[in-house]
Formats: structure tokens, sequence, C-alpha cells
């Protein structure tokens, strides 16, 4: 990472792992330096819930503190939606975002592929194209951007299916956001995942994690077996220049429903982003905030 700057102010992260409340989301990722926020909940109200009205006041005190919004985390097709559910669902979600992006001034939306309920891979394979396709044009119709995760789904397991699945909806609308610690969780190389999938990275989420197997332990940056900075070169040296976003899933664990007080949310979240910025060492310049 030397041939460009990477400064504070393209990290950011998901704020509900930082504290509950938008202030304190705010609060922590001004203090850090860092340059944007993902929303995914409020208070406990997912993003898609927040009525109009208070998407302005939430809106105004992040501006007010200099961040950015970079993502609306939405529950489309994730660990909590299979493939049996009601596609419905999930476009009545997007358009409700659709609403609120322009509030946030964001037009960027992370959705999932839908984790199997019985269906046969074939099956399986078949319905989460056509519901991803349904997404992907009310996305272009709404001018919004839909950004799937390697996580919970069809695609989110499988380098080879994630490439499938942009090569056959090939539009500007679905782009990759590539986490790098979840291919720990998957049992699979991050690292590989992360060059089929790379045409189409326009995001990156950070997260570690060592696995037995059975058990998986979210870690701090660079204490798992995500190979973090050796993937976080390769993509700089492919010329990825989006933003770097923190998921650490350390005091809050959506898809767990667990969470710690706030106090303890707060302390956790810093002291993981200092340890990534530290983990950063010299390919972090200090223009746009402070430095390492």
């Amino acid at each position: 990472m030397t041939d460009a700057v990477l400064t504070r102010r393209h990290i950011g992260g998901l704020g509900d792992e930082a504290a509950p409340d938008l202030a304190g989301q705010v609060r922590i990722h001004d203090a850090l330096g860092f340059g944007f926020l993902e929303l995914r909940s409020i208070a406990g109200t997912a993003v898609a819930d927040i009525d109009p009205a208070s998407a302005r006041r939430y809106s105004d005190q992040i501006t007010a503190a200099g961040l950015e919004v970079a993502c609306l985390a939405s529950r489309i097709a994730n660990w909590a939606r299979p493939i049996s559910g009601p596609l419905q669902e999930d476009l009545d979600e997007l358009d409700r975002l659709a609403t609120l992006a322009p509030i946030f001034g964001c037009r960027t939306v992370r959705i999932m592929s839908y984790p199997n309920d019985g269906l046969t891979d074939r099956a399986w394979e078949a319905e989460a194209m056509r519901r991803l396709t349904a997404l992907v044009e009310r996305a272009a119709d709404r001018t919004l951007v839909l950004w799937h995760e390697n996580c919970a789904g069809w695609a989110g397991r499988d380098p080879r299916r994630a490439v499938a699945l942009f090569s056959a909806i090939d539009s500007p609308h679905l782009r990759a956001l590539f986490d790098i610690g979840n291919p720990v969780a998957y049992g699979h190389d991050g690292l590989a995942y992360m060059e089929a999938v790379f045409p189409w990275i326009d995001h990156v989420h950070v997260k570690d994690a060592r696995s037995d197997g059975d058990t998986v332990t979210f870690t701090f940056p660079g204490e798992g077996d995500a190979r973090l900075l050796e993937i976080l070169d390769r993509l700089w040296a492919g010329g990825y220049r989006g933003r770097i976003s923190l998921e650490p899933h350390i005091g809050h664990i959506p898809h767990l429903r667990t969470s710690t007080d706030a106090p303890a949310l707060a302390r956790g979240y810093r002291a993981y982003a200092e340890r990534f910025v530290a983990l950063l060492g010299d390919r972090l310049q200090a223009a746009g905030g402070p430095g390492p």
C-alpha cells in the first residue's frame, strides 16, 4: 500500500458494533478520526425500519460530525431470511431503503443471498438467482447498488458461486462486498475467494477469526487466521481504492443475537480500531486524520 495515500478517513465501520445509539456511533468514529459509518441499526431499530423524519435527524448528526454513510446494511436475503421466505418482504425492505438512501446521501445497500431451507442444490441456485435478479432489477429502478457480502446464502460461502452470480446478472447495480474474516467461519481460503471476485469488489469489511471446525471465535485484527494484512496488501496491489470498514464481532454479533452493554461495546470497538490502525503501521498516512 505505497502508491496511494491511505488515511484514517478511508476507514469506518458498522456503527452498531461501536454503540447502540447514533450519538455514540458518531462520537466514537469521529474521535477515531474515521471517515464514515455503515448503518445497520440505531437504538435497536433496523435501518430499513427508521421513519424518514428520524432519518433526517440522524443524517444531520452524521453530517455535522463530518462523517458520511457508506452503506445501508439491510436484512435482505440474510441469515434470518431463508430461501423459503417471502421475496416480497425483501422487495418491500428495498423500497423503504430507496426512500431513506437519499436522506443519508448513500445509494448502496448490503445484501446476502438466502440460506437454504430444504431445497436441493440445483433448486436453491435457481431460486436464489431468480430472487437476486428481481432485487437487482428493483435496485436499478431505484438507482441503488446492491453490495453482496460473502456471508449467509447461496453465493456467500463459495467463490465459484459468487462468480456465477456476478457473471449471470452482470449489472452495475450488483457489486461485491468482501469480508476478509468470513471465509474462516465458512472453512474456505479467503485469499482465493477475494481473487475470484476481485473484479466486482467495491467495499471491504475487516474481521478476523479462528475456527476449530466446530466453533468460530472472532479475534482482534491480526490474531486470527484470516490473513488480514496479506489480503489487504493484495487488494491494494491489485488496484482496490475503496473504503475499509470494521465489523469486529467482538462485542456485538447480530446473527448470534449477542451483545455486551454499551460501555463495554464502546471500549471493545475503540480497542479493535486502534489495534487495526497499529497493524497497518506505515501503510497508513497521517493526512486526513490522526496518524497511527
